[in-house]
């Protein structure tokens, strides 16, 4: 499986057992970024690229269960997805 990059490592935190790493990443789309963007009018697809922030899921044994990449635009919306990936387990 592949993984995200270390070198790019923001934040981790532990969540029932499990390590959650949030990466910052260059996005598809820089101009997101600005802060005049428009989310309502834009004709980019945002949700099905690469956003500013992913994160990966390791279990005790540190292997990688899950990770994602696609449509975070800050790390709060990386903890909150990937708890909800860790809940869903």
């Amino acid at each position: 499986m592949n993984t995200l990059p270390t070198s790019d490592l923001v934040r981790s935190i532990k969540y029932k057992g499990y390590t959650i790493n949030i990466y910052k990443q260059a996005p598809d789309f820089p101009e997101v970024l600005n802060d005049d963007f428009n989310f309502d009018t834009t004709e980019l697809d945002i949700y099905h690229c690469k956003g500013s922030y992913a994160y990966e899921i390791l279990n005790g044994n540190n292997d990688v269960e899950e990770y994602d990449d696609q449509s975070m635009y800050d790390v709060g919306a990386c903890i909150e997805n990937a708890k909800k990936e860790i809940d869903y387990y």
